[in-house]
Order: C-alpha cells, then structure tokens, then sequence
C-alpha cells in the first residue's frame, strides 16, 4: 500500500482508469462512505435463505427430502418472525459440477408463510429445473421479498 500511496497518479489514472481512484483512497485510508450513511441504509428488499452442502452425492429421490426439511425448517422461520414472501429460488449444484448448475425462481400468486404452499411450489420448481439422473452435492433455498405479515 505504501507504494501504491506514493506512485504518480496519472500513472494510476492511465493505468486503471477511474478504478485508480478506489486505489488512491483505499491506499490513504480514506472512505467516501460515512458511518452514519451506513447505519441508516435500508435494503430495498429483504430475503431468508439457507444452503447445504451434503456430505455425499444425492439421488434425486434423497435430495428432494432434503429439500422438504430445508423448506420447513426456513418456513418455521418465516412464521416465527411474522413474515411472509411472494417469491422462491432454488439453487441446485451437481457432483463435481459434472453438469452446471440449476434452479429458478417463481413467483407466488399471493403472499405467504405457509408451510404446505411453500413446500408445493418448491417442488414443483425442483421437478422442473433437477436432472433426474445427475448426482446433486448442493441444496439452497431462498424466499424473497420479505414483508411483515398483513393481519
């Protein structure tokens, strides 16, 4: 850094562009963000998601289990926190990435934090997007456009 805080800047500027500047700074410690700005951000959505990496190839039949307890497990959550979604994703990862990755997202046709829904659009979701014959390692779940719940 020290270096990089005392080499000609319009050599940096020639060098990296605008980017030069995130150097410049970053090499004299300095931030244009305030704590302040930082403390009062506000996500303009929010989401609940959670992932694992089994422990050895999965079978279709096995990870869609898997998938079962991971959607219950983030929808007690949901529940317990008075929150309620209108959106799922699905990540699944194959064995050694032998083929690349899949999942999707879909959107709800109301907003909801009930098991039963939740579980039966996921599914769906996983049987659309999963190769049946491929070996899965990774499962993630993710439900989007968190809002608390309307009584």
């Amino acid at each position: 850094m020290y270096d990089l805080s005392h080499t000609n800047e319009k050599l940096l500027y020639k060098e990296f562009g605008v980017n030069a500047e995130f150097l410049i700074d970053h090499a004299w410690g300095r931030e244009n963000c305030t704590i302040s700005a930082i403390k009062s951000y506000k996500p303009k959505s929010t989401s609940l998601s959670g992932s694992q990496i089994l422990f050895e190839d999965y079978p279709y039949e096995k990870a869609r289990l898997v998938l079962k307890e991971m959607v219950e497990v983030k929808s007690l959550e949901l529940v317990k926190h008075n929150v309620t979604t209108d959106s799922i994703s699905l990540y699944i990862g194959y064995s050694k990435d032998i083929i690349p990755a899949s999942g999707g997202m879909s959107k709800l046709h109301t907003r909801t934090n009930t098991f039963t829904e939740l579980l039966n659009s996921f599914l769906i979701l996983f049987d659309k997007t999963t190769d049946k014959s491929a070996p899965i390692r990774r499962i993630g779940v993710s439900f989007n456009h968190i809002e608390k719940a309307r009584i």
